[in-house]
């Protein structure tokens, strides 16, 4: 279904996994800003790759899980031309 939207320009800081070597392996802080076009109980969905203003098979699309979620900023608006995802 194709439609004009306006959505939340995000940046999500979280904790990621890490691999290491010995008992000196942690939990890595990481950042992530992008469009936020998606939200469920589990997940925030980011696109950070958006093509002529449309979020298709061509985006480049990240899922962070809510449980690591420290901080969700808003930073702005973002108008996609159209949307093709479910």
């Amino acid at each position: 279904m194709a439609k004009s939207t306006k959505l939340k320009i995000v940046k999500i800081t979280f904790l990621d996994h890490c691999h290491g070597i010995g008992s000196e392996t942690d939990l890595m802080p990481c950042e992530v800003f992008g469009v936020l076009y998606k939200e469920d109980k589990k997940a925030y969905y980011i696109a950070c790759w958006i093509g002529d203003g449309e979020i298709n098979d061509n985006t480049d699309t990240y899922a962070i899980a809510k449980c690591v979620v420290g901080e969700v900023q808003v930073l702005g608006k973002y108008e996609l031309k159209n949307v093709t995802y479910n």
